[in-house]
């Protein structure tokens, strides 16, 4: 990440039926234009393609609103504020965002690695076990959610979630409510394959 100070909103764009709006931003540093995106619909998964989702225009204008002190279709009275712009590898954002790096099914299948615990969260989705590979941050996740596809949303099940539980403990020694006392602790992470995707599997802490 890349943080790029002061940068000026030159230009504001509305897109796709006024539900997108792009801030262009130039660094007086760079010379670049970073683009800031709001998008009043929902992105679907499944169809590849921005749905209309009441819940995501709310969100989105509550957005807008705080940060900038307009409504989603005036935000082109803000043109010529400057502000910093916090720039990754694929998007930018008026927020530092807590990136996470996914393994390459193809390239990363088969790594085994020792490295560290970094953290240990459980978000109400799943357990998270941040690691660094190649002094990048990626993580495991033991979930116990499934997504509703009426709700847009992931919920726990409650089965899964004790059964994740019992897998943590077995497996790092200690239960999930006394997970800070392994940080800092060495592991053994093996990075395999799955379907399309990869994932992290770290093995049974050694006493």
């Amino acid at each position: 990440m890349t943080l790029i100070k002061d940068a000026e909103l030159i230009d504001v764009v509305y897109k796709d039926d006024n539900n997108t709006v792009v801030l262009s931003y130039l660094s007086p540093d760079t010379g670049e234009l970073y683009e800031i995106k709001f998008h009043k619909q929902r992105y679907d998964r499944d169809s590849n393609t921005y749905v209309d989702d009441p819940d995501q225009l709310k969100k989105v204008e509550k957005q807008v609103l705080d940060n900038y002190g307009v409504d989603f279709d005036r935000v082109s009275d803000k043109m010529g504020e400057k502000r910093d712009i916090y720039h990754y590898d694929n998007f930018d954002s008026l927020w530092e965002v807590d990136m996470v790096n996914k393994f390459d099914p193809e390239k990363d299948a088969g790594e085994l690695f020792e490295t560290k615990i970094d953290s240990v969260k459980d978000d109400g989705v799943a357990i998270r076990i941040g690691f660094q590979y190649n002094e990048k941050p990626y993580e495991s996740k033991m979930s116990y959610s499934t997504y509703s596809e009426a709700r847009h949303q992931y919920f726990p099940v409650a089965t899964k979630k004790t059964k994740r539980y019992e897998d943590f403990e077995k497996k790092f020694g200690v239960p999930v409510e006394k997970a800070d006392s392994i940080i800092g602790k060495n592991i053994m992470v093996e990075v395999k394959k799955f379907g399309k995707f990869a994932y992290a599997d770290v093995k049974k802490l050694k006493k």
